[in-house]
């Protein structure tokens, strides 16, 4: 009977592929310096093709490089569906977090969490990017909203700057058309003092004296 305390002679049992599979963490790290091997390998033909002037020669080295690399990515990859699975619910859970902004940072664990427990983790994952851009529109619309109440709640703010552009207007429409055409301007403005009356009715907006 071997002393093999620390298990290392499962790694070589035929009949053992429990022990023999490798750790998604394990994975990654096969991946990253597979990479890393990569772009130091295609780094190292550029130079040797401005140094040398050998085209085909760098050309047949980075393909070389780049046919091993893939493969050892391709074959962590595709070796196991749920280390699949999980990296892209993992890629997805990154890109949720980036949407959702610094706001909702702090729900990064509790996401985590919940996409590596999910029997589908790239369903959940994509689930969680379209809930937080539904919240980050749910942030623009709120931020859109207090700036037009902020500009409601002043006749200053809402009439200077309103009042300039329809009297460009019917200064341009008397240029082009006419002062005939230009009364026809009038309905708009109108239209434009009701519908500000209207919403400061109905969101609730006080008026400041000014």
């Amino acid at each position: 009977m071997i002393d093999d305390p620390v298990g290392t002679a499962g790694w070589f049992d035929s009949d053992d592929s429990a022990s023999a599979e490798i750790s998604d963490h394990e994975r990654l790290m096969i991946i990253g310096i597979a990479v890393a091997a990569t772009l130091l390998l295609l780094a190292f033909s550029v130079y040797v093709w401005l140094d040398s002037g050998d085209l085909s020669g760098s050309l047949s080295f980075a393909g070389m490089a780049l046919f091993v690399g893939g493969s050892i990515v391709s074959v962590n990859v595709l070796d196991s569906p749920a280390f699949r699975n999980r990296t892209r619910g993992l890629l997805a859970l990154r890109l949720a977090l980036r949407v959702g902004g610094r706001a909702r940072r702090w729900q990064a664990e509790d996401w985590q969490a919940a996409v590596e427990a999910s029997p589908n983790p790239v369903r959940y994952g994509l689930g969680l990017v379209r809930a937080a851009l539904l919240m980050r529109l749910y942030d623009l619309g709120t931020l859109l909203l207090r700036a037009a109440c902020w500009v409601l709640a002043s006749n200053h703010r809402t009439w200077w700057p309103l009042g300039s552009v329809l009297a460009f207007a019917a200064v341009n429409v008397h240029l082009t058309q006419g002062w005939g055409s230009a009364f026809y301007t009038l309905p708009t403005i109108v239209a434009f003092h009701l519908g500000v009356e209207h919403l400061r009715r109905r969101w609730n907006i006080p008026r400041k004296r000014d």
